[in-house]
């Protein structure tokens, strides 16, 4: 569009937002035509722009019409993040009361699981001691949406176990500052595993841990609301970048972290920059460094700050990369230096680029297995493991053959059961929405089993051999080839399970809605309130988590027991339990469509949700 004077239209946008929110405009679905930090103020051209937010991993977003007659202004409505650092502050606040340094705080556990078994679940001890007696851990109090752990330790660094849903022990180094309070916010989950008694399979709900939620941040003692809710975002969006393996950071982004002075947000600034670090192999045993020049004035000025947090490890291995960048000269070893890497993902993929290129070889050498199979030296970052001696395990590779024959196995095993864990074939019935189903709860393996299955299927499992899928599993997966194998072998253990468990099964034919109409066909009766809170998408593109909650008006007799979550068939179990909490009761589902589900109080009121109805979810998954 364009004026008589041959000049185009523009108009004013101006989007506002707190310190630490990402701001991105787009003019279409993928032209993006601007993006920064807490605000932008500049001429568009006129027409309709999508203003998308990234606040502490809340993405919000708001169509907009640019007009050159009237100059338009946007803010940011951060409700969310305010109650979320409210929260948090008062967690620090009872921390303090306590004489404690650390905080856990874990979203989604106040509901779903005894906060004894949590605590249990927790361990702390000196990151020095690989034996002995752990810290002892408070006892948890529920403080809004958290459940809070607190311990109080001398300063240094700690480790951090807990476990994930699966029962799989994640370590993690946590510094203590004797000046900070340091916070780690967590999320909870729940998932039905089978368990095979002496006759049969039962199914068993456990909760535990998403490591993927973890974020570790710390704040001076008299820090107010504001900043914990600036370093809960700041956390969040270094986090982002390291994830993304990309060293650019906003210059106001690197204002916040300077003026912040939290040791972790130094730590974490420094390793995205040094992470993309160019790996360009001369032959089949050395590697060389590239690092920008711009890159290594900022990543200097970071390490001066480090070196007042004693973190004395990880900057001696910072400032041996910077040097190695530098001077430009290869080096035989990558590894031959570090004891202490500062970012074991970035261990990760130079052993993943390692390890698919040389995939025939065995002799790795010791600095470079530790690394590539998480060992726990190779701290601070996230180790995964399995119950036993994390080092035991580490010290030999598996020979290639025996790699090879894991992944045959598993790639027969996706053969077989392809069907379940692509998207649902549509039946020739012509009534409304019906699939035809293997009798087999898919749903109910584990994130990595159906992350490793849905990457296979898409790299195309029936084509490829059992090296070339390693090989490019390791790549898209971005892991180590070695760290893929052990999770095939629990793939494996995983689908022989359900295999048993469904062996005189048939295929069945299920209408995709059975609860329609059975729970009242509304989803409010007698003060009571069925809804979807929100959703995410999860770690296996076929499903999406939902948060579902049902609620009672504030005029209404406080509710009291349980409340039994009635859904789809293939969901095994099929019905859900859950306590009220004051007035809200939730559950959090994985699905791969939508379905009609159905709560039940024990009133006897019934209520029901369409969530094929409702249009804040993807179309895709509305439709199937």
């Amino acid at each position: 569009m364009s004026t008589s004077d041959g000049h185009s239209s523009e108009g004013i946008l101006k989007v506002i937002a707190p310190k630490g929110v990402a701001i991105s405009i787009t003019h279409g679905p993928f032209n993006e035509v601007a993006q920064g930090f807490n605000s932008i103020d500049r001429p568009f051209p006129e027409g309709i722009y999508t203003v998308r937010y990234n606040s502490a991993g809340r993405l919000t977003e708001q169509v907009v019409r640019v007009s050159r007659r009237n100059p338009l202004s946007v803010v940011y409505d951060g409700t969310a993040d305010r109650a979320e650092a409210e929260q948090v502050s008062n967690a620090i606040e009872h921390a303090l009361e306590r004489g404690a340094n650390l905080v856990i705080a874990i979203a989604g556990a106040s509901n779903s699981a005894p906060s004894v078994s949590f605590r249990k679940d927790f361990k702390l001890r000196p990151s020095t001691q690989e034996i002995g007696k752990d810290l002892r851990i408070g006892d948890p109090i529920v403080l809004g949406s958290y459940l809070c752990l607190f311990v109080s330790a001398q300063q240094g660094a700690y480790k951090l176990s807990y476990k994930t849903v699966d029962r799989i022990s994640v370590e993690q180094t946590i510094y203590l500052n004797a000046a900070r309070t340091t916070v780690a916010m967590m999320k909870a989950i729940r998932a039905s595993r089978p368990e095979k008694t002496r006759n049969e399979f039962q199914f068993r709900s456990r909760d535990g841990i998403d490591p993927a939620s973890t974020r570790i941040f710390s704040v001076g003692i008299e820090e107010n609301v504001h900043a914990v809710e600036l370093s809960i975002r700041l956390a969040v969006t270094l986090l982002s970048c390291l994830a993304k393996g990309s060293n650019t950071i906003e210059p106001e982004l690197l204002r916040l972290i300077s003026e912040g002075r939290d040791p972790y947000f130094f730590l974490y600034a420094t390793a995205a920059l040094l992470g993309p670090v160019v790996l360009q192999p001369n032959d089949r045993s050395s590697e060389r460094f590239t690092l920008a020049e711009d890159v290594v004035s900022k990543v200097e000025s970071l390490l001066e700050v480090l070196k007042d947090f004693e973190f004395s490890a990880d900057v001696d291995c910072v400032r041996w990369r910077l040097a190695l960048g530098e001077s430009g000269l290869g080096h035989t070893n990558p590894f031959s230096d570090l004891s202490f890497p500062p970012m074991l993902e970035r261990c990760w993929r130079w052993a993943t680029a390692w390890s698919a290129t040389h995939i025939s070889e065995v002799n790795l050498s010791r600095e470079l297995l530790a690394a590539s199979q998480a060992n726990v030296g190779s701290l601070p970052w996230l180790v995964w493991r399995r119950k036993g001696n994390a080092e035991g395990q580490s010290q030999i590779m598996p020979i290639i053959d025996s790699i090879e024959s894991i992944v045959q196995t598993f790639a027969n095993n996706l053969r077989t059961y392809s069907n379940g864990l692509r998207s649902e074939t549509p039946s020739v019935d012509r009534t409304p929405k019906s699939y035809e189903l293997p009798n087999i709860d898919l749903s109910r393996f584990s994130a990595p089993t159906l992350q490793l299955a849905a990457s296979a299927l898409r790299l195309g499992v029936e084509q490829s051999g059992a090296k070339e899928l390693l090989q490019e599993l390791a790549v898209a997966l971005k892991s180590p080839v070695s760290l893929i194998a052990q999770q095939m072998q629990t793939a494996n253990n995983e689908v022989l399970e359900s295999r048993s468990f469904s062996e005189n099964a048939t295929y069945v034919l299920l209408s995709s809605d059975p609860l329609k109409g059975k729970f009242g066909g509304s989803p409010s009766d007698n003060g009571y309130t069925l809804s979807l809170r929100s959703w995410e998408s999860s770690n296996n593109p076929e499903f999406l988590a939902l948060y579902i909650a049902i609620t009672r008006g504030a005029n209404y007799v406080l509710p009291d027991g349980i409340v039994r979550f009635y859904l789809h068939p293939t969901f095994n179990p099929s019905v859900e339990p859950a306590r009220w909490l004051r007035r809200e009761a939730k559950i959090t589902l994985y699905a791969m469509g939508g379905f009609t589900l159905g709560a039940q109080t024990e009133d006897g009121t019934r209520v029901e949700l369409d969530l094929a109805l409702d249009d804040r979810l993807p179309q895709w998954f509305r439709d199937r």
